[in-house]
């Protein structure tokens, strides 16, 4: 089936001119649109990031890289109405990233290490 699909996609030079042309673009960013982002979206990707990691101070860390990571990267959003998930998409990076480098609050480490009195 993707064979066909492929197909007649490949067979139309508008058809493939235009996806290459919609995937390719790199929208421009300004500041003052990444700001309004961050106001709308900053409550939504904290309350995410502390339910993720429990601790308040873990969550802003995580939410300040998340919006870093995204300003750094706002170049690679390719639709607009897209925002949201792919802040979300950027947020769950920097956790998995976080997790991994073992950065978490005193707090955090506390609550998901074994407690040598529980053995």
């Amino acid at each position: 089936m993707k064979e066909v699909e492929e197909t007649k996609i490949g067979s139309d030079p508008a058809v493939v001119d235009k996806v290459a042309e919609s995937s390719e673009k790199p929208m421009h960013i300004s500041d003052h649109t990444f700001d309004d982002w961050v106001r709308q979206y900053q409550r939504l990707l904290f309350g995410i990031a502390y339910w993720w990691t429990g601790s308040r101070t873990d969550a802003e860390e995580l939410t300040q890289e998340a919006f870093f990571q995204a300003y750094r990267s706002r170049s690679s959003l390719r639709e607009i109405e897209a925002v949201k998930g792919w802040l979300v998409g950027i947020l769950r990076h920097c956790y998995a990233q976080m997790y991994r480098k073992g950065r978490w609050s005193q707090a955090m480490q506390k609550t998901f290490s074994p407690n040598e009195s529980s053995i």
